[in-house]
């Protein structure tokens, strides 16, 4: 028992370390921040470049909304977090198609 904990941590432990450093890779390509508010933002131009960002780093779709929300401040960020609340809960993980339909959406609504 002690040693499949011990693998268990490891393993758990590794997890940790690459989302931290993807994080911490993705952030040093410095991409755009949106803020919702300013005029003159580029929606269009920051999914643009989150997409390159991410495709270069090799992220998987489920992961990609996952960094670009950290680039989402103030009136972005609020948006966002009401927009994930409240998703059904059958909706599973959000997919970047999913979150660039609802950025674009917020930005330029039909």
């Amino acid at each position: 028992m002690p040693r499949l904990v011990e693998s268990f941590s490891s393993v758990v432990n590794t997890n940790e370390s690459t989302v931290g450093s993807r994080l911490i890779d993705f952030v040093r390509m410095n991409p755009l921040i949106v803020l919702g508010s300013r005029i003159g933002e580029d929606p269009q131009g920051f999914l643009d470049e989150i997409h390159k960002i991410v495709d270069a780093m090799g992220v998987s779709s489920g992961k990609k909304e996952e960094l670009a929300s950290y680039q989402l401040k103030d009136v972005a960020q609020i948006r966002y977090t009401q927009w994930n609340a409240n998703r059904p809960e059958e909706a599973g993980p959000i997919e970047w198609e999913d979150f660039k339909k609802s950025f674009l959406g917020k930005y330029f609504p039909l």
